[in-house]
């Protein structure tokens, strides 16, 4: 919900271009998103150093990051959707991915 307000509140108010706000709202959720999951959701840390673990994160979300904006490009341009739908169906796909590739590389004792 945060980075769709982001998201709009950027490309609606400030009149940056969709794909630029995309990556800003992005951003800023990523981070917060991981403050959220070392302190509530995931239990087992795999990574000893917070910021190793930080810097794994950051390159998983990166790969998140690149998938979203893709799709969202792709359903946008492409397809000709609103970017806010575009953003939803990105949001879904790129959910699953991020959620596995973190709990995996990030909270999987191997």
């Amino acid at each position: 919900m945060f980075d769709f307000a982001m998201l709009f509140c950027f490309t609606h108010f400030l009149h940056i271009n969709y794909l630029i706000s995309s990556v800003l709202s992005f951003t800023i959720s990523a981070v917060v998103n991981y403050y959220l999951c070392v302190s509530w959701v995931f239990d087992v840390r795999v990574v000893e150093k917070r910021h190793r673990e930080f810097v794994y994160y950051l390159v998983l979300s990166a790969i998140g990051l690149g998938l979203s904006t893709s799709l969202i490009w792709i359903f946008t341009e492409l397809v000709g959707l609103y970017y806010m739908l575009s953003k939803l169906i990105a949001t879904f796909i790129t959910y699953w991915v991020n959620f596995g590739t973190r709990k995996y590389f990030l909270h999987t004792r191997k």
